[in-house]
């Protein structure tokens, strides 16, 4: 018997006591956050969560879903709602989550991954930025000297 899309969803969730999330287990995307395919269109499973709550054409175009909870792979519904891009940056700087990088930290980050033991991954956590930046600042795609 073939599942539902809500089925095949909820399979790649689990619930996490010490976060209070429940959170997507699937592998996430360069940026932290889940996906998941319906229909040949990959969604970040967050906001496909909010579409299967509040339905498919759910979310307008000038809005962004937001996690209360700041956790990327979180798609507990009562964690998420809706907002504009800048909303969710004003969201992201007054809970302290904004990270602006100097010259000094974006040498530091090149020096740190040129060492062999020293992962994106890592220095993307150190940094406070994600995997993808991180990546992006050692290949001089960005902050070119």
């Amino acid at each position: 018997m073939r599942k539902t899309v809500e089925e095949r969803f909820w399979e790649k969730v689990i619930y996490n006591e010490e976060t209070g999330c429940d959170e997507w287990t699937g592998k996430p995307n360069n940026c932290g956050y889940g996906r998941f395919g319906y229909n040949g269109v990959m969604y970040l499973a967050h906001r496909f969560c909010y579409m299967l709550y509040c339905g498919l054409d759910s979310i307008p175009d000038d809005k962004e879903v937001c996690h209360t909870c700041d956790n990327r792979m979180c798609v507990t519904f009562g964690h998420l709602w809706l907002g504009t891009h800048q909303e969710n940056i004003i969201d992201c700087i007054d809970k302290g989550r904004f990270r602006i990088l100097t010259w000094d930290m974006v040498r530091d980050i090149r020096i740190a991954y040129s060492d062999i033991n020293m992962t994106q991954e890592k220095l993307g956590t150190m940094f406070n930025v994600t995997r993808s930046n991180i990546q992006l600042i050692v290949t001089n795609k960005i902050w070119k000297e």
